[in-house]
């Protein structure tokens, strides 16, 4: 079976698995029957593909049918259905994104995404224009709403990455069985070459074997070597991708978290102390709520460019989540710290950006003392940026 194939029939395991538990959950919490509707549309369109899937010659009809039932039929229903941009669609958007790059390919795959992305904006404008046409549910059932689909997303999530990740040690294990067959191949040429010294007559007979043998091996080779070429390719962009925040291009938390661990074993063997800074953009909501979420992330962006303009080459500069982000200042006192987080609190406060204008960042900073947890570091770090929220926003607090 196909990774293509093994991918979208676990899609349809995963969609019947995922309405029938909805269902049932919905009522068990005694919701209302029609929030149910969307979700035993899902299931029998998604049992249908199943069976359809099973027969070959209808794999790619099933595919796609099943895929345009999910934009165009699905996707808007759910979001007017379950609260708009406040519920969980666009979660279930992202993976949709992820599935549709893999399954389609070329002009296709572009324009199944783009109209994938124009039903999601047409979505946000609709809510943003007519917020009447959208569903509004109590705190409760929002609550209950997130409490199972958030566990159901990153599972989901958790899912397809280790699939890649399995059809990705697949390769890696057939470039080193081609190694072994070269070298094989190349303990069988010596072994020819010794028999070629015991019979000098037929030297130019097996000289001409042995020259085929040559080619076919340079050729081998060649293909070896462009193998170990793309095979270092991928894993250095996977490794890229894996430490850098999607959004914004710089670290992501589990680099910061790697770097914080790094910094503190370097400071306790050559006795150098470091300091962090932690700040996030004031009132980011109402910004989002105002200008919208393309607004709010080109703002993440450009206070990115600004930051990293602004540190230095050894200092680590990351997203810690949402529009919380963290400063690691290798070999700083805390009073330099201070001084590098004014200056960068001054930059972002007399840029202009674009569509929101002038916007302001809360600081905190902290420095590491010995024989504390990077958790203890982060506590105190998030404690002094509280603080700084609490005296008034945009200012410095340690």
């Amino acid at each position: 079976m196909t990774l293509e194939k093994r991918l979208y029939r676990d899609v349809l395991i995963f969609a019947l698995v995922l309405s029938l538990f909805e269902v049932v959950g919905n009522l068990f919490a005694y919701f209302d029957i029609q929030v149910n509707y969307k979700w035993i549309a899902l299931f029998s369109i998604s049992l249908i593909a199943y069976i359809s899937e099973k027969k070959n010659k209808y794999f790619n009809i099933s595919m796609r049918i099943f895929i345009y039932f999910l934009i165009f039929g699905f996707l808007p229903f759910a979001f007017i259905d379950s609260g708009g941009s406040q519920n969980n669609a666009l979660g279930y958007t992202f993976l949709m994104f992820v599935v549709i790059s893999y399954l389609f390919k070329g002009k296709e795959r572009v324009f199944i995404l783009s109209t994938l992305l124009g039903v999601v904006l047409l979505l946000v404008s609709l809510e943003y224009l007519h917020p009447e046409l959208i569903a509004s549910h109590s705190s409760f059932s929002q609550y209950v709403d997130r409490m199972i689909q958030v566990p159901i997303q990153l599972i989901a999530l958790f899912w397809v990455i280790r699939l890649f990740s399995g059809s990705y040690q697949k390769s890696i294990a057939a470039v080193e069985k081609k190694n072994e067959e070269v070298m094989n191949a190349k303990l069988d040429l010596e072994k020819s070459n010794e028999d070629l010294a015991d019979d000098n007559r037929k030297l130019k007979e097996s000289n001409l074997k042995l020259e085929d043998s040559n080619i076919e091996l340079e050729r081998v080779n060649k293909e070896l070597l462009e193998s170990n070429v793309r095979l270092e390719e991928s894993e250095e962009r996977y490794k890229h991708l894996s430490i850098t925040d999607k959004l914004t291009q710089i670290c992501n938390r589990m680099k910061i978290d790697e770097t914080l661990e790094e910094e503190i074993a370097r400071t306790k063997r050559i006795k150098r102390n470091f300091c962090t800074i932690m700040f996030d953009i004031d009132l980011f909501k109402l910004v989002n709520d105002k200008y919208g979420h393309q607004a709010g992330d080109s703002v993440l962006i450009e206070i990115a460019r600004l930051v990293k303009s602004s540190i230095r080459e050894i200092d680590t500069f990351g997203r810690w989540g949402g529009e919380e982000f963290l400063v690691v200042l290798p070999e700083t006192q805390l009073s330099s710290a201070l001084v590098t987080a004014e200056r960068l609190r001054k930059k972002i406060e007399s840029h202009i950006f674009e569509t929101v204008g002038k916007i302001s960042c809360s600081f905190g900073v902290a420095e590491y003392k010995f024989e504390e947890t990077p958790d203890d570091l982060i506590r105190r770090v998030d404690i002094a940026l509280y603080k700084a929220k609490e005296n008034g926003r945009n200012r410095v607090e340690c």
